[in-house]
C-alpha cells in the first residue's frame, strides 16, 4: 500500500486529540483516545504490508522489516532522548535526575510502558511528570512490531508446509484466502484475550496498569490487523470500497462520541475499560478502512487529504514526540493557560518540522541511503552511545538504585511516607530540600496509608486504590507498601521519616482478616497496634519519625453528599464521607498520636494546617490568600485544595517550604561522627 493521503488526515486527528488532552483543555478530557487511533491505524498498516509480502513471497523478510521500522522510528526518538537527557543533566532539579535517567534508559529500549506503570501515573499530572512518559505508547507499538511479525512468519511457514506448491504455481488468490482467514482468526482470538486482560487488570490494579500494559492494550492494533486481513477477501474489499464514505462517517461519529463521553476528571471514564475501548477501536477501524478505500476525489476525502492535514499527518510522529516535553516544561502543573499553550504549540511544530526535514527524511530518502556510509553509521553509533551514557551520568541505572543518595555523615536525609497528598506534593518538597541541601526521597503511595494497613470498603472487602508494586507486580490493596518502605529504608538510610497520612483513621482489615470499623470496640486498640508496628519498622535504622498532624478536610470534600452515604467510589466514597462528617474519628487518631509522641523519643509531631486553613473547624475554610502562614498567588477567591484534599499548584511550594521548615525545627540535635 502506497501512502494514502486520507490516512495522513487520520494521523492529524489522532495527534491533535492527544495534544489538546495534554494541554489540559477541559472539553478534551477524552483526547487520550488519540493514542487508540494511532494503535488501530498502525496495526492496520503494518499487517497490510506483512500480508502483501506473505502473499507474494510466501514469507516475511524479518530483518528488512525491522530495519525499516528502526530507520523510520529510532532517529527522531534518539534525538528526543538526547535533548531531554541534556536538559535533565543541565537544567532539571538535582533530585529529579536519577528518576529521569531511569526514564531515559527504559525508553531507549522501548520498554518504558512497564517502567512508567510502576513509577508514575499517566493521568495524575502533578508537576513532577517525566517529559518522556508519553513514550510508553511507542513502547507498546514497538513490542507489537517485534512479536506480531514473528507470529505471521510462523503462520506463513505453516501455510507453506500445508500447500507446498502454492507459491511455485503463483496461486495468489489461494494464498490470499488462506492468509486472510488465518490472520483474522489469530488476531480475533488475541484481541478478545487482550480486551479481557484490560478489564481484569483494571479491576485488580487500576487505570494506569490497564491503560499502559502491552497485554491489555494490544487488542487495538490487533483490531486494525484483523481489518487488514479481512480486506484481502475480494468481497470484503468490494464492500469497503462501495460504502467507504459511510464507513468513514460511522467511524467519525463513533470517535467523536467516545471523546465526548469517555473522558474523566482524573482519567478515563470507567466505561472505557468495560468495553468502551473496544467500541472506540471498532469505530476507528471503520474510519481507517473507509479512508483506505474511499474515492480520493470525494468531498470527505478532500477534507482529510487537504495540504494542511496531509503535512501535519506526515510530521505527526515528530509532533507526538515533541509536544509532551514542551508541555511538561512550559505547563508543569497541567493547568490550561492559553498563552503558554500557544507557545507549546509553536515550539512543538518548529521542533517537529526540523526533526522531519533534517533527521527523519534524510535517513529515509536517497540522501543517506546510498550504502549507509561509515560516517552515517558512526554518527548513529555515537548517538546511541551518548544516549546510553546519559542514564549513568544522571543516576538512573540499576547500580544507582542499589546505592541510593549518598550524604555526608551526620547530614539529614528525609523520606516521605503517606498517601496521595504528600505524593502529589513531593516535587515541591524535593525542591525545598534542595535549597536546604537536604535530600528528600518519596516513599508515599496514592490510596495507601503510611502504616501499610489495608483499608476496607463499606462491604468489608479490601479497598482497591490501583497500586502497582515494585517490579510491576499487581498490588491492588497496598500490601507491598511495607516491603517497599523496608527496601527504601535499607537502601537510602534516611535520618528522618515524615509521616503524612489519612488512611489510618479509615476502616481497615484487621490481623484476623476481618474488617474493623470505627464503631467497633476493638478499633482503637487495633489502630494502636498498627501504629506501634509501623513506628518500629520506620525507626529500625535509627530514623526519627515526624508525624504531620492530620489536617481538617477542605470544604469541597464530599460536597453535596449526605453523612450516611457509603458509595464504593466517586465523590461520595465512604472515606471521603468520613473525612467530612465523622471528624471525631480524626480527632481520636490525633489523641492517639499525641499520646505516642509524648512517650516515645523517636517521634515528633508538627502541624501545618494553619498555613491553609483559617481555623481547625472541619471542613475548614481553605480559601486563598490567608491571613496566617503567609499568602499564596493567585489572589482572590482561589481554593488551596480544589478537591478538599490535594493542593492546588499555586499552594504546593509554600506548603512544602513550611512543612520542611517545621520538620527540621522539630528534630533533636544530631551528633557528628
Amino acid at each position: 500500500m502506497g501512502r494514502v493521503a486520507t490516512l495522513d488526515g487520520i494521523r492529524t486527528i489522532a495527534v491533535s486529540l492527544v495534544f489538546l488532552f495534554h494541554l489540559g483543555i477541559p472539553v478534551f478530557s477524552g483526547g487520550y483516545l488519540g493514542v487508540d487511533v494511532f494503535f488501530v491505524l498502525s496495526g492496520f498498516l503494518i499487517t497490510t504490508l506483512l500480508l502483501q509480502e506473505i502473499v507474494v513471497h510466501g514469507k516475511v523478510n524479518l530483518p528488512r522489516f525491522w530495519a525499516r521500522r528502526m530507520s523510520r522510528l529510532i532517529p527522531a526518538a534518539l534525538l528526543l532522548l538526547i535533548v531531554v537527557g541534556l536538559w535533565a543533566a543541565v537544567a532539571a532539579p538535582a533530585y529529579r535526575r536519577p528518576a529521569l535517567g531511569a526514564d531515559l534508559l527504559w525508553s531507549l529500549f522501548y520498554v518504558g510502558n512497564w517502567h512508567f506503570i510502576t513509577s508514575t501515573s499517566y493521568f495524575a499530572f502533578d508537576g513532577t511528570t517525566s517529559p518522556l512518559m508519553h513514550l510508553w505508547s511507542l513502547a507498546v507499538e514497538e513490542q507489537f512490531y517485534v512479536f506480531w511479525p514473528l507470529i505471521l512468519q510462523v503462520l506463513a511457514v505453516l501455510l507453506a508446509s500445508m500447500s507446498p506448491g502454492r507459491h511455485a504455481r503463483r496461486d495468489v488468490p489461494g494464498a490470499q484466502r488462506a492468509s486472510s482467514v488465518s490472520v483474522m482468526a489469530i488476531a480475533g482470538v488475541l484481541a478478545v484475550i487482550s480486551a479481557s486482560v484490560m478489564l481484569y487488570v483494571f479491576l485488580r490494579a487500576g487505570a494506569d496498569r490497564a491503560y499502559m500494559g502491552t497485554d491489555a492494550k494490544v487488542f487495538e492494533p490487533l483490531i486494525g490487523a484483523l481489518c487488514a486481513a479481512a480486506l484481502l477477501r475480494p468481497s470484503v474489499s468490494s464492500f469497503a470500497t462501495k460504502y467507504a464514505r459511510l464507513l468513514m462517517w460511522i467511524g467519525l461519529a463513533g470517535l467523536a462520541a467516545a471523546v465526548a463521553f469517555l473522558g474523566g476528571k482524573h482519567g478515563p471514564n470507567p466505561v472505557y475499560f468495560f468495553g468502551g475501548a473496544v467500541l472506540t477501536a471498532a469505530a476507528v477501524a471503520s474510519l481507517v478502512v473507509g479512508a483506505s478505500r474511499v474515492d480520493q476525489n470525494s468531498g470527505l476525502a478532500k477534507v482529510f487529504s487537504n495540504s494542511v492535514m496531509t503535512y501535519l499527518g506526515r510530521i505527526s510522529y515528530g509532533i507526538y514526540l515533541w509536544h509532551w516535553p514542551w508541555t511538561v516544561w512550559l505547563l508543569p502543573h497541567g493547568t490550561f493557560d492559553a498563552q503558554k499553550a500557544l507557545v507549546v504549540v509553536v515550539a512543538t511544530l518548529v521542533s517537529s518540522m526540523l526533526s522531519y526535514h533534517l533527521v527523519e527524511m534524510p535517513l529515509r530518502s536517497g540522501r543517506c541511503r546510498e550504502a549507509r556510509s561509515v560516517s552515517v553509521l558512526g554518527v548513529g553509533a555515537a548517538a546511541m552511545a551518548a544516549t546510553c551514557a546519559l542514564p549513568v551520568v544522571l543516576g538512573g541505572t540499576p547500580w544507582y538504585a542499589g546505592h541510593g543518595v549518598v550524604v555526608a555523615s551526620g547530614a539529614t536525609k528525609v523520606m516521605v511516607v503517606g498517601d496521595s497528598v504528600p505524593m502529589q506534593l513531593f516535587g515541591s518538597l524535593a525542591e525545598a530540600g534542595e535549597k536546604r541541601q537536604v535530600p528528600v526521597i518519596n516513599g508515599s503511595h496514592g490510596g495507601c496509608g503510611a502504616s501499610g494497613a489495608i483499608t476496607a470498603n463499606p462491604d468489608g472487602s479490601p479497598f482497591n486504590p490501583g497500586v502497582v508494586a515494585l517490579g510491576g507486580d499487581e498490588d491492588p490493596t497496598c500490601v507491598s507498601v511495607k516491603d517497599e518502605q523496608k527496601r527504601q529504608l535499607e537502601v537510602e538510610k534516611p535520618t528522618v521519616v515524615v509521616w503524612w497520612s489519612r488512611y489510618e483513621y479509615a476502616d481497615f482489615i484487621g490481623a484476623d482478616g476481618k474488617p474493623l470499623r470505627a464503631k467497633d470496640p476493638g478499633y482503637r486498640e487495633a489502630q494502636k497496634a498498627v501504629l506501634d508496628s509501623a513506628i518500629e519498622r520506620l525507626t529500625a535504622g535509627g530514623a526519627t519519625v515526624v508525624v504531620v498532624r492530620p489536617e481538617p478536610t477542605g470544604e469541597r470534600t464530599a460536597q453535596g453528599c449526605s453523612p450516611d452515604q457509603n458509595d464504593m467510589e466517586g465523590l461520595c466514597a465512604a472515606f471521603l464521607v468520613r473525612l467530612r462528617f465523622q471528624d471525631e474519628v480524626r480527632r481520636q487518631w490525633i489523641e492517639l498520636l499525641e499520646e505516642k509522641v509524648l512517650h516515645d523519643t523517636r517521634l515528633r509531631m508538627v502541624s501545618i494546617s494553619d498555613v491553609f486553613c483559617r481555623s481547625d473547624n472541619n471542613p475548614c475554610d481553605d480559601r486563598l490568600p490567608l491571613s496566617s502562614g503567609g499568602s499564596f498567588p493567585p489572589p482572590g477567591d482561589a481554593v488551596a485544595r480544589p478537591d478538599g484534599s490535594h493542593f492546588a499548584a499555586a499552594a504546593r511550594d509554600r506548603v512544602a517550604e513550611v512543612l520542611l521548615e517545621r520538620v527540621m525545627g522539630s528534630l533533636p540535635p544530631r551528633r557528628e561522627n
